[in-house]
C-alpha cells in the first residue's frame, strides 16, 4: 500500500483499502482466534507505516481545533484516524507482544492529543458530524485498547490520567458526550455502527479508569453518571452495553444504592453464559477478560 504518497486525498483507492480494513477489524474484534500470520504483518505495518507518522499526528492536532470544516474529512483524513484507529484497536486486544514499542510508549504518543480532542469536542456533541464521531469513536477504542492491554499492570494508564484531577476532568468529559440521548438510542445488539461502538467503549474506559484512581473527586460526578448509565441501560439493546453500565455503577454506588437496582433476566442470563464460556477455555478468558475479573465482577 501507498495510500501515503497518494497525491489524492479522496483516492478511491484509499477508499477500497478502508473498507476491507474496516470490515476485518470489526470481525477481528470479535473473532479473535481468527488472527493470522498475514493478519500480524498487517497490523504491525498499519502501526508502524500510518499510526506513527509524520500525517497521522498533523491530522490529530487538527481534531484538537473546536470548530471544524467538512472538508478535512477527506477519504485519506478517515483512512489514518478512523481506519488505521480501528484495525491498531482491534490488533492490540490481540495481546501483540512484538510491537516495536511498549503500550507506555504508544499512550505517551498519543495522550495530550487524545485527552484535549476529547474535551474540546465534547462540549460540541449535538453538532457532530458522522465523520467526526466515527474519528472520535475510534480514538477511543485506541485507548481502551492500550488500558485493557496487560490491565492488571496499571503503570501505562498512570501515564495518560497521571492526577486524580487529569483522571476526573476526562471521566466527566466521556459522561457529558455519552449522555447525548441520540448516541445511546441508536446502540444496536451488535457492533454494527459508530453510536453502540462508542457507548461501549466510554464505559468500558470509565469502568477502568474508576477502578485505578481513589477518586474522592467522583462523589460530585455520582448522580450524573447514575442518571445517565441508568438511561442507558432502559435503552439500550446490546447485552454487552447494558453490562458494562452495571459494571460501571458497581465501581461508583454504595453497597446499599447497588441492592436498589434490579438487573434484567436477560443480563443475568448473558453474564452466565460469559462465565460458562470462559470456564469451558483453556486461558479461561472470555474475549480476553480473565474469568478472576469477571467473578469479582469487573
Amino acid at each position: 500500500m501507498h495510500i501515503e504518497r497518494s497525491t489524492n486525498d479522496n483516492d478511491p483507492f484509499i477508499a477500497f483499502n478502508s473498507l476491507w480494513l474496516d470490515n476485518y477489524s470489526y470481525f477481528l474484534f470479535d473473532n479473535l482466534e481468527y488472527t493470522s500470520p498475514i493478519i500480524d504483518h498487517i497490523g504491525h505495518h498499519i502501526f508502524n507505516k500510518y499510526v506513527l507518522s509524520k500525517e497521522y499526528k498533523i491530522y490529530l492536532t487538527q481534531l484538537r481545533q473546536s470548530h471544524l470544516s467538512h472538508k478535512i474529512f477527506t477519504t485519506k483524513f478517515l483512512f489514518y484516524i478512523a481506519t488505521c484507529s480501528s484495525f491498531f484497536s482491534s490488533f492490540i486486544i490481540c495481546e501483540i507482544n512484538d510491537l516495536s514499542y511498549t503500550t507506555d510508549e504508544i499512550i505517551q504518543y498519543l495522550s495530550d492529543d487524545y485527552l484535549e480532542i476529547i474535551h474540546v469536542h465534547s462540549y460540541t456533541v449535538a453538532s457532530w458530524s458522522k465523520d467526526l464521531l466515527g474519528c472520535i469513536t475510534k480514538l477511543i477504542g485506541v485507548i481502551v485498547g492500550c488500558c485493557w492491554w496487560n490491565s492488571e499492570e496499571k503503570t501505562h494508564m498512570e501515564i495518560i490520567f497521571r492526577t486524580e484531577k487529569i483522571a476526573f476532568d476526562h471521566v466527566e468529559d466521556l459522561m457529558r458526550i455519552i449522555s447525548h440521548e441520540p448516541f445511546y438510542k441508536q446502540v444496536k445488539k451488535d457492533r454494527s455502527n459508530d453510536e453502540t461502538i462508542l457507548v461501549g467503549s466510554i464505559l468500558t474506559l470509565s469502568m477502568l479508569i474508576i477502578r485505578m484512581k481513589n477518586m474522592h473527586l467522583l462523589s460530585r460526578l455520582n448522580a450524573t453518571i447514575r442518571n445517565t448509565i441508568l438511561s442507558i441501560i432502559e435503552t439500550a439493546i446490546n447485552d454487552e452495553v447494558v453490562l458494562c453500565g452495571y459494571g460501571v455503577l458497581c465501581e461508583v454506588l454504595t453497597d446499599e444504592e447497588l441492592k436498589d437496582l434490579k438487573m434484567a433476566d436477560n443480563i443475568c442470563n448473558y453474564f452466565l453464559q460469559m462465565l460458562e464460556d470462559a470456564w469451558n477455555l483453556i486461558k479461561k478468558q472470555y474475549k480476553k477478560i480473565p474469568m478472576v475479573l469477571l467473578l469479582k465482577g469487573k
